[in-house]
């Protein structure tokens, strides 16, 4: 169960009365009725679901949260007053930062399921256990870069590596360092 549902008050005040009705219906029903552990295993089931549904709702919000700060973020970097206006550079400062924010919230969370899932599994060899041990590709994402040749602020893939590009190769032409030591020159 996510952190986060914890704090939501409709769904414990459901889970609550789903308890004490299952407690009343125990109570009141002869003992040879129906058997106590298939209504608990019905009742843990319902709680699940319930538990299940909340989560997609909340998890659906922040999807939607996301995409529209990532819509508006997109919006302003494509307009061309970007480099001139400062209230629009701003305002997109904001926007990333919000953005950001979400990313470490829903990493919070993220961190916490692997944590019980290690609990859970711990050290042993299984799939959970390779997977965690894989390597990974980065995933260092550059959004945008400041183009000195036009001085404008550049969202394409292809101009911003045409942009780094140039940049390495000017470091590389430019003989910026002095050295001492002719050995190393040419080494």
């Amino acid at each position: 169960m996510p952190l986060a549902l914890l704090s939501d008050s409709k769904l414990m005040d459901e889970i609550a009365t789903a308890g004490i009705e299952l407690q009343r219906d125990l109570e009141s029903a002869a003992p040879h009725d129906t058997n106590p552990q298939l209504r608990w295993t019905t009742f843990k089931q319902h709680i699940t679901t319930i538990i299940k549904k909340s989560g997609k709702k909340q998890i659906a919000k922040m999807t939607n949260k996301v995409n529209a700060l990532k819509k508006d973020m997109h919006n302003i970097e494509q307009r061309e007053d970007l480099d001139t206006n400062q209230e629009l550079r701003t305002h997109l400062a904001f926007l990333r930062q919000e953005h950001q924010h979400l990313d470490q919230k829903v990493n919070r969370n993220e961190q916490a399921k692997a944590q019980a899932r290690w609990f859970d599994k711990g050290e042993k060899i299984n799939k959970y256990w390779t997977r965690m041990h894989n390597p990974r590709k980065p995933r260092d994402i550059i959004h945008a870069l400041y183009d000195p040749t036009s001085e404008k602020i550049t969202t394409k893939s292809v101009d911003m590596a045409e942009i780094a590009r140039k940049y390495h190769d000017e470091l590389q032409s430019n003989n910026l360092l002095e050295y001492d030591d002719p050995e190393r020159q040419v080494a």
